[in-house]
């Protein structure tokens, strides 16, 4: 009786239980500060950058961005009589049917109705940043490790908060990531870089 041998290479494998972080994770907070209205987002749920993930009330952030947009439009109207003004102004001076003291006037008032509107613009500006800041994005493309906040509930503001105002998420780029594991000191001699 013969015996047929089968040769084949011999495969070995080791196991380990590994812990996985991220090399990349950020923490979400908010600059405004409020009631989350919207929360668009879960734990272990996929995000990509830009994806709206909270927005916090908007009612007081939207009266001030109305008011700073009536305030430019005021501005304008003043500049622009102020202009008048002051050219009508020049026009009598080169008559001498005014003084230099009025010139001088009209020159302040133009000057300070062009400063006033350069405020008005910057207080729009920061209105309308202030309003964006109300809409909360992801940061980053990730999964969402962790959710802190719920809907309704109150948020402070990163900005005016000593403590950088209410952690909201922590969100992570899982496309390259740190792996710590306990490999077998038996199988430990085995293991070479690029291995699966």
């Amino acid at each position: 009786m013969s015996h047929a041998t089968l040769r084949q290479p011999l495969r070995t494998m080791s196991t380990a239980a590994p812990h996985v972080w991220p090399i990349n994770k950020v923490e979400i907070r908010s600059k405004a500060g409020g009631k989350i209205v919207q929360l668009n987002f879960i734990e272990g749920k996929f995000v990509q950058e830009g994806d709206l993930l909270i927005v916090v009330d908007q009612t007081i952030t939207k009266n001030n961005l109305e008011q700073s947009k009536a305030d430019l439009e005021t501005a304008k109207a003043v500049l622009v009589q102020a202009q008048n003004n002051n050219k009508r102004t020049l026009e009598l001076f080169d008559k001498s049917l005014v003084s230099q003291q009025e010139v001088d006037q009209s020159n302040t008032e133009l000057v300070r109705a062009q400063a006033q509107l350069v405020k008005a613009k910057a207080a729009l500006s920061n209105a309308e940043d202030q309003m964006n800041d109300t809409r909360i994005v992801a940061p980053v493309s990730g999964i969402i490790l962790s959710k802190n906040v719920e809907l309704g509930q109150i948020i402070s503001s990163a900005m005016s908060n000593v403590g950088g105002g209410t952690l909201l998420a922590t969100v992570a780029d899982m496309n390259q990531v740190y792996i710590y594991a306990k490999v077998d000191e038996v199988d430990i001699g085995r293991v070479k870089v690029g291995q699966k």
